[in-house]
């Protein structure tokens, strides 16, 4: 990919390019995913049970994430949650299917970035399902009612191992009230930032351009070294 003057000037761009540069000569380990999996009887309500914690998600019980296809193939992914220390949390997100013929592999627009979400393991009935992300920096398991048989539990937390997943690093979903309120709707900028991996590609946009800047000085140097 050559790169011109108008690439650097936007800092969004730069962005973009960093995630190009970050994933240079950095394999990432294969993750599988659930074959087959059919989105019109995963979309609904689902609980979620435990996750490798994220800072959107601090101080939050009886998290919950809603799926709802649209007539364009696309899902709407609603995150609601009661607050720990009372009141209620709600965002919205558009998910899509990153290659038709892997429906398990739903890239999530947050509203300028867009994260990985892979469906990695659902039930044969949809009672339970887990959701990761490639870099094994995050991990859902998520049933649909507020509690799951020890013996799925044991299944999914077998497998996740098996995907190198740390599952010590898990938390249990604190139980709590079902969210009462109106999530905030889905963020479009018209671009998302994409092609950062691992825990990067979920950075908020400040620390993005930290992830440039850093990316293209590791670049010169290179370059000068050679």
């Amino acid at each position: 990919m050559s790169l011109t003057p108008r690439v650097f000037a936007s800092l969004i761009t730069l962005a973009t390019l960093a995630g190009a540069v970050v994933s240079i000569g950095c394999e990432r380990e294969r993750l599988d995913v659930a074959p087959e999996v059919d989105l019109n009887r995963f979309q609904g309500k689902w609980h979620e049970i435990a996750h490798i914690p994220r800072p959107t998600q601090n101080e939050c019980s009886g998290t919950t994430a809603t799926y709802t296809m649209q007539g364009d193939g696309k899902l709407t992914f609603v995150h609601e949650c009661t607050l720990v220390a009372g009141g209620y949390h709600g965002s919205t997100a558009i998910a899509k299917v990153a290659r038709a013929d892997t429906p398990a592999k739903l890239e999530v627009d947050f509203g300028g970035y867009v994260g990985e979400y892979w469906i990695l393991e659902v039930a044969p009935d949809y009672r339970y399902a887990v959701v990761g992300h490639p870099s094994r920096d995050y991990l859902w398991i998520l049933s649909r009612t507020k509690s799951i048989d020890p013996k799925d539990l044991d299944v999914a937390l077998d497998h996740a191992r098996q995907q190198n997943f740390d599952t010590a690093r898990l938390e249990y979903t604190p139980d709590g009230p079902d969210p009462d309120g109106t999530p905030a709707p889905a963020k479009r900028y018209g671009c998302a930032i994409s092609g950062l991996v691992g825990s990067q590609r979920n950075l908020p946009s400040p620390a993005l351009y930290a992830v440039a800047a850093a990316s293209l000085v590791a670049l010169r140097r290179r370059r000068v070294r050679r």
